[in-house]
């Protein structure tokens, strides 16, 4: 029988995700180590390039402006920027190149910023996340198996959407926006009702917790995601029902667990949200979406 502190549930986010507006396609990566009499003159991006030192800070003009990385930050190099290294000191950085199709013209990648954007927005001091990516892209590289061009491009789709994700939002192409307004708030409400689990909080305490009022809470939910907060959060309580009960828990004892009355109150939901009694969880049982359960509140 699993303890509590012996279980940690990793669930997929509410809803079903939107296609991405944009494929990542890797073109290459360079591990550089540049001395200071090296000097790389200015040139204009047609793609994505992504600047990681991992010794010394990278410093460089982008449109004109300078910026300065320090070793374990990156900095993000949009389509169409003007760039040029500043190697004046000794420096050693990744630069990974990616163009995203497909773009507003052949040959030409898709804008990622906000016209304008003051380079200290696209800059990121502390990134290990990045790194770590970069250096697996790195170690991979020599593979040639039938699917290492698809691996290279996951990795380096996951590594620019990790840097996206931690840039301002303000610094964002407004296209992009609604979608990254839409996961910020997804993981928000995700978060809100890990916090609950083991109860059945009111939409007035869920909205409270993320600082909105309830009507915006439930406007949100339903623009978002798809379904009610409640109705949400009861999904996401029968998932990790789901959890218990596969890994031994007794149906009695996963009912008490959650909170619930009695069990046969916890058996009915248990039955809505997943369309089987929890005497037949398992791992490899299929799971309604929120979309599909009959809980209607």
């Amino acid at each position: 029988m699993p303890h509590e502190s012996d279980l940690l549930v990793i669930a997929r986010p509410d809803g079903e995700p939107e296609a991405p507006p944009f494929r990542v396609v890797f073109e290459r990566l360079h591990r550089v180590v540049r001395k200071p009499s090296h000097w790389c003159g200015a040139h204009v991006h047609s793609h994505v390039e992504i600047m990681m030192p991992i010794h010394g800070s990278y410093r460089a003009l982008i449109n004109r402006r300078q910026v300065e990385v320090p070793c374990g930050g990156a900095v993000l190099v949009a389509p169409g920027d003007r760039h040029e290294d500043l190697c004046d000191r000794p420096v050693g950085f990744f630069s990974l190149a990616v163009r995203l199709e497909p773009g507003p013209e052949p040959g030409r990648s898709r804008a990622l910023l906000a016209p304008e954007t003051d380079t200290s927005l696209r800059a990121v001091e502390r990134a290990p996340e990045l790194h770590a990516l970069a250096q697996r892209l790195f170690e991979d590289g020599p593979a040639r198996g039938a699917c290492a061009a698809l691996v290279q491009d996951a990795l380096a789709a996951e590594l620019l959407w990790r840097l996206l994700a931690r840039l301002p939002r303000p610094a964002l192409a407004l296209d992009l926006l609604p979608r990254v307004e839409r996961d910020d708030f997804a993981a928000a409400f995700a978060a809100a009702c890990a916090r609950h689990l083991r109860g059945r909080p009111s939409a007035e305490v869920l909205a409270r917790e993320l600082g909105i009022a309830q009507r915006t809470l439930t406007a949100r939910c339903r623009s978002h995601l798809g379904a009610s907060p409640l109705r949400l959060f009861r999904h996401r309580q029968m998932q990790y029902a789901k959890s218990l009960l596969a890994g031994g828990l007794g149906v009695s004892a996963a009912a008490d667990h959650l909170g619930f009355a009695n069990p046969f109150h916890f058996s009915s939901v248990f039955r809505r949200v997943h369309g089987r009694p929890p005497s037949r969880a398992g791992i490899g049982m299929a799971t309604a979406g929120p979309g599909m359960a009959a809980d209607r509140r």
